[in-house]
């Protein structure tokens, strides 16, 4: 009975130690995770006009987990919106963009809002503001609430070719990066016997603004002899006459290539101007007093490439320009301003064809050519 014990015992240690030495030689099993894709956090993005919000990128894996990565690249669909920069959005006006990042052969989506902004405790007027005036253009016709037409020719003061019709100007779609924009679209169009012909907005009578943040998105038209402008005339304009009434160029392009030969300056359709004019009482041959604070040229491409936004920052003791957000020149009016620029002015879109600054179109000219307007805000 002992020694039958002895070897049952023996039996199972050396059952016990074969066990062991089994699970001593077995690898343990490695789970391998492999990337599924990625996703924007946070989720969704809410963001001020002019304020920041930072976006980060992770990768998934198929366990479920998640690493965060930098992306390869970061694009905006509407950077007149939002504009992305390593995953820093930044508010431009109100409204909402879709966000795409993009990391290996992965890429996310995540639609950001941008909302208004109170004006900041320090003043500053192009901090969000409240908007006071906007033209999306997304209806079917043009909206006569805002505006009205300037009609006819005779070269407008300035020697241009074009005569103004209600015709030249329509809403219509326009491809704008992947995606497309309702817009106004003023055509200046060449007809049979050389005649041109486009279409001048304004919002005199029906819109008027004093200070605040003035702006447009806008794609331009291209080569010698085009004229487009976005710009305000003070309100008083049928009572003291121009230049009394101030006047307030906020965009200004003259295209093509090579010298005009009316003015001899320079023309170019990736360079953009801003100037104020005012009536010089000292000089009554010449009463026409003006300041070019701004000229902008873009380092790639020309305007009619893509949408561009232009604006103004007025106040009553300034006005700086911007475009797409970039400062690119100020002015303070000095005392031969008067109140000159403190005082209600109106909205002007236009195509000039030809005139004494930008010459006449030439044999390369081609039309017809348009001025897409995506849309124009005001907010004090």
């Amino acid at each position: 009975m002992g020694r039958g014990t002895s070897q049952h015992y023996s039996f199972q240690m050396f059952a016990l130690t074969l066990l062991l030495l089994a699970l001593g030689c077995t690898s343990p099993t490695n789970t391998i995770k492999t990337p599924t894709g990625v996703e924007i956090s946070p989720a969704s993005t809410t963001v001020a006009i002019r304020s920041t919000n930072t976006l980060s990128l992770l990768e998934i894996f198929s366990d479920g987990s998640r690493v965060a990565v930098t992306a390869t690249q970061w694009t905006s669909a509407n950077t007149g919106i939002v504009t992305v920069s390593n995953g820093v959005v930044t508010g431009i006006a109100t409204g909402t963009a879709l966000i795409t990042a993009t990391y290996n052969t992965f890429s996310a989506t995540e639609t950001v809002t941008v909302v208004n902004n109170t004006l900041s405790s320090t003043g500053d007027p192009w901090y969000g503001g409240v908007l006071k005036f906007d033209d999306e253009f997304n209806g079917s016709t043009i909206n006569t609430a805002n505006w009205t037409y300037d009609l006819g020719g005779g070269g407008w003061g300035n020697s241009e070719l074009e005569t103004y019709t209600t015709a030249n100007a329509s809403i219509q779609t326009v491809p704008d990066g992947n995606s497309n924009a309702s817009c106004l679209v003023i055509t200046a169009q060449k007809d049979a016997q050389g005649n041109w012909t486009s279409s001048r907005l304004l919002t005199k009578g029906l819109q008027s603004f004093t200070y605040g943040k003035v702006e447009a998105r806008m794609k331009l038209p291209y080569g010698n002899g085009m004229w487009p402008a976005f710009w305000m005339l003070g309100s008083n304009l049928d009572t003291v006459g121009w230049p009394a009434c101030g006047e307030t160029d906020i965009m200004e392009m003259i295209g093509g290539s090579g010298t005009s030969t009316s003015s001899g300056s320079p023309l170019s359709d990736s360079k953009v101007y801003g100037t104020i004019h005012w009536l010089n009482y000292s000089n009554k041959a010449y009463p026409d007093a003006s300041y070019q604070p701004e000229q902008y040229t873009l380092s790639t491409g020309i305007f009619a490439d893509a949408f561009h936004t232009f604006g103004v920052i007025w106040t009553a003791s300034s006005i700086t320009y911007y475009v797409d957000g970039i400062q690119t020149g100020s002015v303070t009016p000095d005392a031969t301003t008067g109140t000159t620029f403190q005082q209600p002015f109106f909205l002007i879109l236009n195509l000039a064809v030809g005139g004494t600054w930008p010459g006449n179109p030439t044999s390369a000219t081609i039309s017809p050519q348009t001025l897409a307007v995506d849309w124009v805000r005001v907010y004090q």
